[in-house]
């Protein structure tokens, strides 16, 4: 694979799709969605009259890919599994002598990989619910790119982390699944049009998220906040992941 791709990218394909360290998190992914599925489709809800499990397949389907698509992206951009196979990033910033930009930037397509491969995966499940439920092609072609978006929008905190206790493993996983529970539970109870789940359902729904708000002044949908909240954290994410990395590299330049 020499000369594919960035040597970093080279790295984590090699370990986690060639040598297959990192399809127990797919396989976990297409077992849940499978699971959840069949049971959408086969238990009654406690009102036997009011049962729509046909109808609601495929917001369940997209809910649980959102969920647990986030869920494995961080984990995989967190390195939680084998750990120990990757190259420390001391030896990229100062043996390798790349730069703390290309480092970042290399990380961001790793990142997008391993989302565009859960999207990918959750299709072939995503288009038979959308047969079931009668869902429309817009709503079957614009779910997934909605999700995968999540996928890089909260997938880029676990290089944040990665790049910030890189030497503290057990830290680095308590503090990914602490994040996944502020970004799934704090925005709900914060103020409910920051969920990403809500969103989703208000979207394949045709619902709204709530009554416009005042910002600065200004009147603000809360589509238009939902969209510009997590702009701002994926330019978060982003920055911090270089800023990191730059400050790892001042630090052992120094």
């Amino acid at each position: 694979m020499s000369g594919f791709a960035h040597p970093l990218v080279e790295e984590a394909a090699q370990i986690y799709f060639v040598e297959g360290r990192a399809w127990v998190a797919y396989g976990y992914f297409l077992a849940l969605l499978a699971a959840v599925q069949l049971l959408t489709l086969l238990l009654p809800s406690l009102d036997p009259s009011s049962w729509m499990g046909s109808a609601q397949i495929f917001k369940v389907s997209c809910v649980v890919s959102l969920f647990s698509g986030v869920y494995f992206t961080l984990k995989l951009a967190n390195q939680e599994y084998t750990p120990w196979r990757f190259a420390p990033l001391k030896r990229w910033l100062e043996e390798e002598g790349f730069s703390p930009y290309g480092l970042a930037l290399a990380q961001l397509s790793i990142l997008g990989a391993y989302s565009i491969l859960f999207v990918l995966l959750s299709l072939p499940f995503l288009s038979w619910a959308a047969a079931i439920a009668r869902t429309g092609v817009y709503s079957l072609i614009i779910a997934p790119v909605v999700i995968l978006a999540y996928f890089m929008v909260y997938g880029v905190w676990g290089l944040v982390t990665l790049n910030l206790w890189e030497r503290r493993v057990e830290t680095r996983h308590i503090v990914v699944r602490c994040l996944l529970g502020c970004f799934f539970i704090l925005t709900a109870l914060v103020y409910l049009p920051l969920n990403p789940v809500a969103f989703l359902l208000a979207f394949l729904g045709g619902g709204d998220l709530g009554n416009p708000v005042f910002v600065l002044g200004l009147r603000c949908s809360p589509k238009a906040i939902h969209i510009v909240f997590h702009a701002v954290l994926l330019a978060c994410g982003i920055l911090l992941c270089h800023g990191l990395l730059a400050r790892k590299a001042g630090a052992d330049g120094s």
